[in-house]
């Protein structure tokens, strides 16, 4: 079957970071697809430090593409069986293929949320599943409440900066928590959340 716009199968493999690292590498990804009028196909190989259980390509457990029929899926995946996909190492990988040169960073062109949003809507939806565990969770868990989140980046962002220890956040957490009625957190690293469970 010919799809209506060119197939481009991405296969991103970088292994030391996460699942929000990986999905901002599909956003700039997009924005060249939107450009040169190609239709995405991501295959997610790289470590989530979640997301193993899913398989080699965890995007299609949460994911659709929303673009592509089941006949071009196939097709999509027939392509990546045989081979026929870009190859995402880094961000220096997308740089070059977007730009030509891996010190061109693409990430700076996208100046609002907005653009992002408006790619991610045009070409991606998150499954149905993903979205009913996420409001039942609410519904039980956090409405009504007041809840302090707790974004912890491990994995990749000591490469940035400083990596806050865990003992730090947890000093951090002592001081705010009499205020909230629950503590959510968020995070790439399963020993973190281990951690403060315990220790709160």
């Amino acid at each position: 079957m010919k799809t209506s716009a060119p197939l481009a199968v991405f296969k991103l493999t970088q292994s030391n970071i996460g699942t929000f690292a990986q999905l901002s590498y599909c956003l700039l990804l997009l924005g060249y697809c939107s450009e040169n009028k190609l239709t995405p196909y991501f295959v997610l190989a790289g470590k989530s430090g979640v997301d193993s259980i899913h398989g080699d390509n965890w995007f299609d457990y949460y994911f659709i593409h929303k673009k592509l029929s089941q006949e071009e899926r196939e097709l999509a995946l027939e392509k990546y069986v045989n081979g026929d996909y870009f190859k995402i190492l880094n961000r220096y990988s997308i740089n070059e293929l977007t730009r030509g040169n891996k010190n061109n960073e693409i990430q700076n062109e996208f100046k609002t949320l907005n653009k992002g949003k408006s790619l991610f809507n045009h070409y991606i939806k998150i499954q149905d599943h993903v979205l009913n565990t996420a409001n039942e969770f609410y519904l039980k868990t956090l409405s009504n409440k007041k809840v302090l989140g707790i974004h912890y980046r491990g994995l990749d962002k000591h490469c940035e900066a400083f990596l806050s220890a865990y003992s730090f956040v947890l000093s951090v957490l002592d001081d705010y928590k009499s205020k909230y009625d629950s503590i959510f957190i968020a995070s790439d690293e399963p020993e973190f959340i281990k951690y403060i469970s315990q220790n709160i």
